[in-house]
């Protein structure tokens, strides 16, 4: 199983982080590319469709298993995101991002779509209510910071960031673990900039109320990725 990648300082400002340039001439055309491979696979190319799966699934699944109760829904919408892009390839427009914005965004609407249908009430209202904004609650014990291994730190992260709301689970993963864009996160989750912004600023605050135990060495706060 892929972790998340090292973790920014929890609360400090998007300022401090160098912002992604704009969309360059590289990036078009190789969405353009994109595009271009993504029609052949629809059209029956197979090599064209091996490519843009074997390229994607892993990265799609793992956005997925952590938006979703078990491993096998995780591969069910995996298999449907798939399914819903070689049905409608035409919809993917290069010029709003890139293919794999454009898969998370098809496997957010699935995830929102079973959270309506199979979810109980307190789950649905979380996904659209956020003026809930709860810390959950904290480990009754944890191993001092020394004495833990860096598997079991990752193994911390990873639970504590499962554990966070939904709209702020799904913005830090894009963020920090697919390394979207703030524009792209945007387009995924069908908002603003500054709501993404603003449910970022939120998850990595309720990070930092669950893995405050694990600050340390030198002032900084370091969580072992």
């Amino acid at each position: 199983m892929r972790v998340l990648p090292r973790l920014r300082k929890m609360g400090a400002s998007d300022s401090d982080q160098v912002e992604e340039s704009g969309p360059g001439a590289p990036a078009e055309q190789n969405r353009q590319s994109e595009r271009s491979q993504l029609l052949k696979a629809a059209s029956g190319d197979l090599a064209a469709f091996a490519d843009i799966y074997g390229r994607y699934r892993d990265r799609l699944y793992h956005f997925l298993y952590r938006m979703t109760p078990t491993p096998t829904t995780a591969e069910d919408l995996t298999h449907d995101v798939f399914l819903a892009l070689m049905k409608n390839p035409a919809q993917y427009d290069p010029t709003r991002g890139s293919l794999f914005t454009f898969l998370c965004a098809i496997a957010r609407c699935r995830v929102v779509d079973q959270i309506r249908r199979n979810g109980t009430r307190a789950e649905t209202e979380t996904w659209f209510d956020e003026s809930e904004i709860r810390p959950p609650e904290q480990e009754a014990a944890m191993t001092p910071f020394d004495t833990l291994f860096k598997a079991e730190l990752e193994e911390l992260v990873l639970k504590a960031v499962t554990n966070l709301p939904p709209l702020q689970r799904e913005t830090l993963l894009l963020r920090e673990y697919e390394g979207l864009s703030y524009e792209e996160i945007a387009i995924v989750v069908n908002s603003s900039v500054a709501v993404v912004k603003a449910r970022l600023y939120r998850a990595r605050r309720l990070l930092a109320v669950q893995l405050g135990p694990l600050m340390t060495r030198n002032g900084e706060r370091d969580y072992g990725l």
